[in-house]
C-alpha cells in the first residue's frame, strides 16, 4: 500500500522500540489495514534504517505540522480552517505548499479530507513529506486541538499583515521618490485601511 510505504521512513526515525510499535499500531488503524501488515513492512524495512536517515526530508516548520495534523485528525478543524487557509498568501511560502494545495483540491471536491485522496494527488517526495509531518514525534497525531490550529492561523494572519504593511510602506516610499504624490496618498489610505482591519 502506497500510504504505508511513505509512512515507514517516519516510523523508523523513532528510536524507542516500544514507541515505534505503538505508532505502527496507530498507523494500521489510521490507514485501515491490519496491524500485522504494518509490522511486517516495518521489519522488512528495518535493515535499511541507516539509508533512510541519509535521505532525510526537508525540515517542516512546526506551524505547518500542527495545521496538517489538525486537518487530518479533526473534521471540525477542516470545516473552520480550510476556507481561511485557502485565501492566505502565506501558504504559497510553506515548505508543504503542494500538500496544502492538494488538501484544498480534495476539500473542494469532497467537502472532507481523506488521506488516500490527498496522497493520490502528490508526487513521491511530497507523499513522504506528508507522512513525516503526520508522524511528527514532538507533536503526535491526536494531540492537536482546534484552539492550537486557530492560534496557528492567527499567527499566519499577523505575519501576512506585517508583510502587507511592509510592502505598502515600500510602495509609498517609491511613489514619493518618483514624485507621484497622488499614488503615495492612495497607498497611505490603503495602509490605514489594512491597519484598521488588523486592529478590528
Amino acid at each position: 500500500m502506497e500510504g504505508l510505504k511513505f509512512l515507514m521512513p517516519a516510523i523508523q526515525r523513532v528510536s524507542d522500540r516500544l514507541e515505534r510499535s505503538a505508532i505502527a499500531n496507530d498507523v494500521a488503524s489510521y490507514l485501515g489495514v491490519g496491524q500485522s501488515m504494518v509490522l511486517d513492512q516495518f521489519r522488512k524495512a528495518a535493515g535499511a534504517r541507516g539509508d533512510i536517515r541519509e535521505n532525510a526530508q526537508p525540515v517542516i516548520p512546526a506551524i505547518e505540522k500542527l495545521l496538517l495534523i489538525g486537518l487530518f485528525d479533526n473534521e471540525q478543524i477542516g470545516e473552520e480552517i480550510i476556507p481561511v487557509l485557502a485565501q492566505m498568501p502565506a501558504v504559497a511560502q510553506f515548505a508543504t505548499r503542494t500538500i496544502f494545495e492538494a488538501i484544498f483540491r480534495v476539500w473542494e471536491a469532497d467537502g472532507k479530507i481523506q488521506y488516500a485522496e490527498v496522497e493520490a494527488r502528490l508526487e513521491d517526495k511530497d507523499k513522504a513529506l506528508l507522512a513525516s509531518a503526520l508522524l511528527a514525534d514532538e507533536i503526535g497525531v491526536g494531540a492537536v486541538a482546534l484552539d492550537q490550529v486557530r492560534a496557528c492561523v492567527k499567527t499566519l494572519e499577523l505575519a501576512g499583515r506585517k508583510s502587507a504593511h511592509a510592502d505598502l510602506r515600500m510602495q509609498i516610499k517609491a511613489a514619493e521618490r518618483s514624485g507621484d504624490l497622488n499614488e503615495a496618498l492612495r497607498l497611505v489610505g490603503e495602509l490605514n485601511r489594512v491597519q484598521q482591519r488588523g486592529a478590528g
